[in-house]
């Protein structure tokens, strides 16, 4: 047996060589006690070794990556724990435990991990025994009972029992979700950067081929191939049985769900067959069991098949990526089984928005089969076992169809876009669109699969009607938020020092974390050191050695404000008018705008006395003086802004805040705790439109010689959001799709009091995330765990006593960490 030399590797070297694609994944599916085991023939290295893979969980249930040993009392485990989703490595030797687990829980079914488990007991440290990375970064970990003891022999790579995907011996635990790229190494402790690397050009972590030494029992398991599931690619020979897996060519258990995020209308052969733009290897829409807002129906393999729950509630569920605001794109179900029995019993197959619905629908006590149109309730026939139910639509027109068994209803055609009789149509203007399953049972039980194109479609879909994934999105305008959005924190010396966010800031909003100070905005309009505090109604102050703005981040001088000595602070940055070619920064001089280039701002009724504005990010800083009279003010945003903030700098009042989910007939005051007011008053009852933004007669707005400073902000895709939802009072809170892994998120309950929280990624580095500040108060960051769960399509509420879910409305502002898709076939990864 070849001599193997347990060595740590660095994490500081670099050993990026460039993408690899991942062809496919294998779908695991407990109710089918899928696994694969082997057993070595001989031993390896017992104390040093690595597990490398991608993981993307259906259920919060156990899911073991593997596993090894002969029962619970002689066994190495490492899995994701089903109670609060933290990633376990433990080893039990006769009833001794000793391991990790993280601080992290891990709670995203919408996309993909990558985990590397490092182990090596030979280390002297402790805490250097065992390492979990994930996405590339080493996670925070504590003893698992007792610490791994030095020179410990573990169960993996013993001559027992190897599973993955399940524990087959002892306590039988099977997995759900899929699994790809799996490489073990044996005799090696290794970092991330040997299997996955930052991609420079979109910031996020990336998939590379491993070029490395496997070791005696190493093995790679690529899972590209569905009829070469436990075919070890290493060259070692360590092969794997796939058990009870049943994979057909219209069922297939490899599919092409990856982490990959391939953006091309055609990529290469990659082991599962030529892949088209339907086939293309990217991360799929499945059903997404967190965005669930009634009672959870069972779902399974992979998130794709669906059953009602035998409570008579309903059972609503949507997809987890929601339809983009254009495009065309195609989805198949088939019904398994349909309530036929007594009782109240239906089922909703169906595209829904917050506001608005069209599905189809059957129903035990009205047997026909229904449309819902634009004209009501249509009758179309009937439904029978192991029909495929179509379900097409335009979003760039809003015509929705549906079709059965290949035959389109009320003589639709998507084609050639002829719409049915009774139209079917919705506004795709804001990505609010998901498809959506409902249901109730009877006697009998209501069972779909859904195929959003992982498996072959029964049907060729219509000419240039797409799958719904991730490679498929439209391209985000903004691959880098954090070119635009910026989040530091840093610890105050009393003595100038300098931070960097990576742009020159316009706007910078700074809190004390560690005590009880007022928030400071600054803005390169109004200029260096004049702050105003969102959590006071004070005028405009010069505060000497506050803050000033530099190139690529900001200065803080000596002052107290933003520099007490040993203090916390955060700093969030927004870029406006510093883009070249996108936006611009100027200030009005007595004659007019400074160059004719500049006129579009001057074509309200008052006109601004300075401006800088990013039409690219959507942000624009504008000042103005006050008239008392009705009036419109240019914002040079291009498009309606979704969000406005406002504050008189010469006077005392409050900071009126307009949001385009409550409409623009109310306020709420930013500075306050204070539900929502109606009235017409502040923005005179007028939307903002592309041009400008409407003041009335309320001297927080524009009162007559005052002068004012607004911040607007409008609604990229796959970067910024603004959006209402509903609080449910539950821990298993409400889910709120963005369309991105948010960075920052601000929210406030607009229907009653409540204050205004915060959260970042950057405070809180991984879930649940907690760390709150309030921005209508002066107080320090305080720890409310648990608050919400940061995704990578959303966040999710976890608090069911407050915390921005008690059964209320709500507004929110979210900015994107990482698009879902981006230009260079990157991804959102799971958090």
């Amino acid at each position: 047996m070849a001599v193997i030399i347990p060595q740590v590797v660095s994490a500081s070297e670099d050993r990026a060589s460039g993408a690899k694609i991942l062809g496919g994944s294998l779908r695991f599916n407990s109710v089918s006690s899928h696994y694969l085991n082997r057993t070595p023939a001989s031993a390896g290295n017992r104390r040093t070794f690595t597990w490398s893979g991608w993981a993307k969980l259906s259920l919060l249930q156990n899911h073991v990556l593997f596993s090894a040993g002969t029962a619970n009392n002689a066994r190495t485990l490492f899995y994701f724990d089903s109670s609060n989703g933290q990633l376990y490595f433990f080893t039990n030797a006769s009833g001794t435990i000793t391991g990790i687990f993280t601080s992290a829980y891990y709670r995203d079914v919408s996309a993909w991990y990558h985990v590397v488990l490092s182990v090596d007991t030979t280390q002297a440290t402790a805490s250097n025994r065992a390492k979990i990375y994930i996405n590339g970064v080493e996670q925070t970990v504590s003893n698992y009972v007792g610490a791994i003891s030095q020179n410990a022999d573990l169960y993996i790579n013993a001559t027992n029992a190897h599973g993955i995907g399940a524990q087959n011996f002892g306590t039988t635990i099977y997995s759900n979700g899929y699994l790809t790229e799996i490489n073990f190494v044996d005799g090696y402790a290794y970092d991330p950067s040997y299997f996955g690397f930052t991609d420079p050009l979109t910031n996020t972590w990336r998939p590379k081929k491993y070029t490395g030494e496997y070791g005696t029992n190493g093995f790679y398991l690529p899972f590209d191939d569905d009829n070469a599931k436990g075919t070890d690619r290493s060259g070692k020979g360590n092969n794997w049985t796939a058990n009870n897996f049943s994979g057909t060519s219209t069922n297939p258990d490899v599919v092409p769900d990856s982490p990959s995020g391939i953006s091309y209308s055609t990529v290469p052969t990659v082991g599962i067959g030529t892949t088209t733009g339907l086939t293309k290897p990217s991360n799929y829409a499945t059903l997404n069991p967190l965005d669930t807002p009634d009672v959870n129906p069972t779902l399974s393999e992979g998130n794709l098949r669906w059953v009602t729950n035998t409570s008579l509630l309903s059972n609503h569920t949507r997809s987890s990526i929601y339809y983009p605001t254009s495009g065309k794109w195609y989805i198949e179900v088939t019904i398994e089984n349909y309530n036929t029995g007594s009782g109240v019993g239906y089922a909703i197959i169906g595209i829904t928005q917050r506001i608005n619905s069209r599905y189809l629908w059957w129903e035990y006590s009205l047997p026909q089969v229904q449309i819902n149109t634009n004209s009501g309730l249509q009758n179309v026939g009937s439904v029978a076992v192991n029909d495929i139910i179509q379900v097409a639509c335009d979003t760039s027109t809003g015509k929705i169809w549906f079709g059965k068994n290949n035959t389109w209803y009320l003589s639709g055609d998507p084609a050639n876009g002829t719409a049915m009789s009774s139209p079917a149509t919705l506004s795709f203007a804001s990505d609010d669109a998901a498809f959506h399953l409902d249901g109730r049972t009877g006697s009998d039980t209501n069972r779909l699969i859904v195929n959003f194109g992982q498996r072959p479609f029964k049907y060729t879909p219509p000419t240039g009607f797409l799958t719904l994934c991730t490679a498929n999105l439209p391209r985000p305008t903004i691959v880098r938020p954090d070119k635009f959005v910026g989040i530091v924190t840093y610890t105050g010396t009393g003595a100038s020092l300098t931070t960097s966010f990576g742009f020159t800031p316009d706007l910078i909003w700074t809190k004390n974390r560690s005590a009880a100070h007022q928030h400071r905005w600054f803005d390169s309009v109004r200029g260096n050191d004049t702050t105003l505090s969102s959590n006071a109604t004070g005028a405009e102050q010069n505060i000497s050695s506050s803050l000033s703005i530099v190139t690529n981040g900001f200065t803080v001088g000596t002052s107290t404000v933003t520099n007490t000595s040993g203090n916390g602070y955060v700093a969030w940055g927004w870029k406006a008018g510093g883009q070249i070619g996108v936006g611009r920064s100027f200030m009005i001089n007595d004659v007019g705008f400074a160059t004719a280039g500049d006129a579009g701002m001057n074509t309200g009724t008052i006109t601004p006395t300075g401006a800088s504005v990013n039409t690219k990010s959507g942000f624009s800083i504008v000042t103005y003086t006050g008239t008392g009279a009705n009036a419109t003010i240019s914002h040079g945003l291009g498009v309606a802004p979704s969000m406005i903030i406002a504050k008189g700098r010469t006077n005392t009042d409050n900071w009126p805040v307009g949001h385009t989910s409550r409409g623009w007939d109310r306020h709420i005051l930013l500075n306050s705790t204070n539900a929502e007011a109606v009235t017409s008053s502040t923005w005179y009852n007028t939307a903002p439109t592309s041009s400008v933004f409407t003041v009335g007669t309320d001297t927080r707005i524009n009162q007559n010689g005052i002068t004012y400073v607004a911040y607007l902000w409008s609604e990229v895709a796959g970067f910024s959001k603004f959006g209402s939802y509903s609080g449910n009072g539950s821990a298993d809170g409400t889910f709120v799709f963005c369309g991105f892994r948010p960075r920052w998120v601000m929210m406030k309950r607009s229907s009653g009091v409540e204050n205004w929280q915060i959260y970042d990624a950057v405070r809180d580095t991984y879930n649940v995330a907690g760390l709150q500040l309030l921005p209508n108060t002066s107080g320090a960051e305080s720890d409310g765990r648990p608050i919400l769960d940061i995704l990578s399509n959303g966040f999710k509420l976890r608090n069911s006593t407050g915390g921005g879910n008690v059964s209320a409305t709500y507004i929110y502002a979210a900015y994107a960490e990482a698009p879902a898709q981006n230009l260079f076939g990157g991804q959102s990864s799971a958090r």
